[in-house]
């Protein structure tokens, strides 16, 4: 609840394992538990999800590759012990990063399987499941996912500049449905980089670049921030501590 708290509203690099991370967008961050059969031993990028998604905690991304049924063998003898791991991909597809737009809804039990792209403001029904892509702004139900309709266009406010978001909180529908209204959107700032220690989550840096950085060498108003925000007691937030630096 800390982390989301403080760093809930920014860019974040989240690595689920040693050597394989998502990239996610600010208020997504409670994603991370949807991301589900992710393969050990994996390194690099496995997908990205936009800023301010929501997703039924019984939904998933499916990560793990999907059975290469065009093959004669196409099972991995995970129901034999003594061969588990020697036939490992033996009949698994190889695994595609998946990507995730921005505004995207995935309601109860709703599936998206490996290497799918799914685009901003996508609403995917209950029990749905999606094996191709899906159209920005869509509506999809169904198995397999077929698209319903469109939603009409509307500003992006899921980059929206966060303070500008909170200002207008009680009108966001309002004003979101405005496109043509000079919105304030929010300025690109460094990722902070995470990482899944078990039982809990440490921060490890930012990006500059695509070098990780240690926090430490951060502007000093951001690394005051990080500090509060992991320390045993926080005092106070930001919406942008980097406005700061």
């Amino acid at each position: 609840m800390r982390i989301k708290t403080f760093l809930g509203h920014y860019d974040i690099r989240f690595y689920l394992s040693p050597g394989a991370y998502v990239d996610v967008g600010a208020g997504s961050l409670a994603c991370i538990q949807n991301i589900k059969l992710v393969p050990s031993g994996e390194v690099g990028k496995l997908g990205e999800i936009g800023r301010f998604c929501e997703m039924h905690a019984s939904a998933f991304i499916q990560m793990r590759g999907e059975h290469a049924n065009d093959q004669p063998v196409n099972i991995s003898f995970t129901g034999m012990p003594i061969l588990d791991g020697v036939f490992e991909n033996q009949g698994l597809e190889v695994l595609t990063p998946f990507s995730i737009g921005s505004g995207v809804v995935l309601s109860a039990y709703a599936q998206v399987l490996s290497g799918r792209t799914v685009g901003d403001g996508v609403v995917l029904g209950a029990s749905a499941v999606l094996t191709r892509d899906a159209e920005a702004l869509g509506v999809y139900a169904g198995v397999p996912a077929r698209k319903l309709r469109s939603r009409r266009p509307f500003a992006r406010w899921w980059d929206f500049d966060i303070a500008y978001l909170m200002a207008n909180k009680e009108r966001l529908q309002e004003i979101a449905a405005d496109d043509a209204r000079p919105h304030v959107y929010r300025q690109l700032r460094p990722r902070f980089v995470l990482r899944n220690e078990g039982n809990s989550i440490t921060i490890q840096g930012f990006l500059d670049g695509d070098a990780v950085r240690p926090i430490d060498q951060a502007p000093p108003a951001v690394h005051s921030y990080i500090a509060q925000a992991f320390g045993a007691t926080s005092s106070y937030w930001l919406a942008d501590c980097w406005a700061l630096a």
